[in-house]
């Protein structure tokens, strides 16, 4: 399941970038994943879930475009300040 450990390392980068410019919280993370990649939006979603259990991302909603090619990008984060 490497879904878990590509999530896992999203999840950092998602939280990171939030806490930099000064959100409380994501509340949304827009992904571009290649379809070479062999991965499901259903398989995501249930890893994203487990990934953002206890960070700033817990209950963020997850949105996944398939697109050409093998790599994973975060397009667009969603945040909510303090």
């Amino acid at each position: 399941m490497h879904e878990l450990g590509i999530l896992e390392s999203v999840v950092k980068t998602v939280v990171a970038r939030a806490e930099e410019s000064g959100a409380s919280r994501v509340t949304g993370v827009r992904l571009k994943v290649g379809v070479l990649e062999m991965l499901t939006p259903e398989s995501l979603q249930e890893s994203f879930v487990l990934a953002t259990a206890g960070t700033a991302a817990e209950g963020a909603k997850l949105t996944v475009e398939i697109t050409p090619g093998h790599e994973v990008v975060v397009d667009e984060i969603e945040v909510e300040t303090a």
